[in-house]
């Protein structure tokens, strides 16, 4: 669980609120080059929002991999691409 704080600004107004955010998930790795997870997340500052966040990872070698994600919110959704090089 988190403290969430967000300030708005727009058209020359301005308003702060507060709010809470919990996650959790399961990962997996069913080969030694494959790791996937599902997410699942909620949060209120103002408005709630529940999203559920799908991801895998394939290692092309042990220190460079590649990332995919989709997240599934209550107003979008979100595809995430990426590229991870542990130094």
């Amino acid at each position: 669980m988190d403290f969430r704080r967000q300030d708005r600004k727009a058209l020359g107004q301005s308003s702060d609120d507060t709010g809470y955010g919990f996650t959790g998930g399961m990962r997996t790795i069913p080969h030694e080059r494959i790791e996937l997870g599902v997410v699942l997340g909620y949060s209120y500052v103002s408005t709630s929002n529940t999203e559920l966040d799908f991801n895998a990872r394939g290692y092309i070698t042990e220190k460079v991999s590649l990332g995919a994600s989709v997240a599934f919110g209550d107003d979008q959704t979100a595809y995430t691409l990426g590229l991870r090089v542990d130094i």
